[in-house]
C-alpha cells in the first residue's frame, strides 16, 4: 500500500492511516515484545468513509491495494 499518510509512534504502538477518495483505514501495530523491540503485527483495523457511506476495513485495504497497484493479501 504504500507509505501511510499518517503515522503516530506511541511505543509500543504505531498508527499507521492511509487514505483513498472513497475511504480510510486505520491499522494498530504492536511490537511483539512489551518493551516496543522486535517486528511490529497489525492487532487492530479500523475503517471509515465520508458522509454516511459504510465501508469495511477488508473493502477499503482492497480500494488502497488497487490505487497502490498490488493486490490485497488474506
Amino acid at each position: 500500500m504504500g507509505e501511510p499518510d499518517f503515522v503516530r509512534r506511541e511505543n509500543p504502538m504505531e498508527l499507521w492511516r492511509y487514505r483513498h477518495e472513497k475511504c480510510a483505514v486505520a491499522l494498530f501495530l504492536y511490537a511483539e515484545e512489551g518493551d516496543g523491540r522486535g517486528p511490529l503485527r497489525v492487532r487492530h483495523v479500523e475503517a471509515w468513509a465520508p458522509g454516511d457511506e459504510q465501508t469495511s476495513p477488508r473493502a477499503c485495504l482492497s480500494a488502497l491495494a488497487k490505487q497502490a497497484g498490488r493486490t490485497p493479501e488474506g
